[in-house]
């Protein structure tokens, strides 16, 4: 079984500090129009565990036609291990692909290291995976089931996994391009 990536949509990184970031982004690379958020929402869960708080605070832009993501771990969480090992930087890439996101995360299974994190949530409107490839790739693979609505900088809909059906009116509204 082999994937076929089709696109580039985010860039992630785990960071110790968003607000220091994105005034660095912003004084020093021109990259701005960040929206800045508690993270997750209360029915979230990471890797099955539910968090009376959000576990992560997220700065998402778009810069160069897809998203970029700095994600500051608040709490204990996968992504607080992951900063605590190796500090801030690139954690994650995402691309759209052929497959749908069961065949995604089934190729992970069967040549890289399996799902790292798997966010649910929304009552189910978000389904999210990090697979671990950094051995095979050098870097985690975000790919998603369905993505909060209202997203500008990834598509919601996916080949074999259709989040069409979701109500864009519940999400706050993302910068414009």
């Amino acid at each position: 079984m082999a994937i076929k990536i089709k696109k580039l949509l985010q860039i992630g990184l785990l960071v110790e500090n968003v607000d220091e970031m994105v005034k660095f982004y912003e004084e020093n690379l021109g990259i701005g129009g960040w929206e800045i958020s508690a993270g997750s929402p209360p029915d979230m869960t990471i890797n099955g565990v539910s968090y009376a708080e959000s576990p992560v605070k997220i700065a998402i832009t778009k810069v160069f036609g897809m998203e970029f993501e700095l994600i500051q771990p608040l709490q204990p969480c996968p992504q607080k291990e992951w900063v605590d090992k190796h500090g801030s930087g690139l954690h994650h890439l995402a691309f759209e692909t052929e497959e749908g996101y069961a065949e995604v995360r089934q190729f992970s299974e069967e040549v890289g290291g399996g799902t790292y994190v798997r966010g649910q949530g929304m009552g189910g409107l978000m389904d999210y995976s990090y697979l671990d490839f950094s051995k095979q790739a050098g870097f985690y693979f975000e790919c998603y089931k369905f993505i909060a609505p209202g997203r500008t900088g990834i598509p919601i809909d996916y080949p074999g996994e259709n989040a069409s059906n979701v109500d864009p009116s519940n999400m706050p509204p993302r910068p414009a391009d």
